[in-house]
């Protein structure tokens, strides 16, 4: 199953989020992760983070990541959360 494929079903899964993954398998590298902020705060970017991982693990491949502050949140809190 390919990084899109667990994107999108993430999408269908919680409306309103945003996922985007490279599609380079090895290593997985996770674009893009977006909530809004009324879906914050629930777990849910947590879920998702870790469907991403338990994807990467079936796989046998690494995540690679970036965190920026282009959607408001800064840094230093996506450091903490990945």
């Amino acid at each position: 199953m390919s990084p899109h494929v667990i994107a999108r079903a993430l999408m269908e899964e919680y409306p309103g989020i945003f996922v985007e993954v490279s599609d380079i398998t090895h290593p997985m590298r996770v674009e893009t992760i977006h909530l809004p902020k009324h879906m914050r705060r629930q777990g849910i970017g947590s879920e998702v983070m870790r469907r991403l991982c338990d994807h990467a693990d079936e796989i046998g491949s690494r995540i690679i990541l970036e965190p920026s502050d282009s959607f408001g949140t800064p840094k230093t809190v996506l450091v903490q959360f990945y």
